[in-house]
């Protein structure tokens, strides 16, 4: 970008310009389609919860990984086994 040491730069945040534009992978897009509950689920969540679940999932280097964590994830969505839910004891 040509900054050099010590010179000053101007960074500007702002809101993402499309927060609800999320892009499920394939493996957790076909975990979900074969799981009516866990995506019944999967609809009531933030954006913010699915773009997390989302990156657990793509940040898999490998295909198989990739699958079984998607797997996994619906399967926590359907039984309320996410970190964070609240269960009765």
């Amino acid at each position: 970008i040509g900054l050099k040491l010590r010179s000053a730069a101007k960074l500007e945040l702002g809101p993402d310009p499309a927060p609800e534009q999320l892009v499920i992978p394939e493996e957790l897009s076909l975990a979900l389609e074969q799981d009516d509950a866990a995506r019944t689920r999967w609809d009531t969540f933030t954006v913010g919860r699915r773009r997390s679940l989302i990156h657990y999932v793509t940040s898999a280097k490998l295909e198989p990984t990739r699958i079984k964590r998607a797997l996994d994830l619906a399967e926590k969505i359907r039984t309320r086994r996410l970190y964070g839910d609240i269960r009765s004891v």
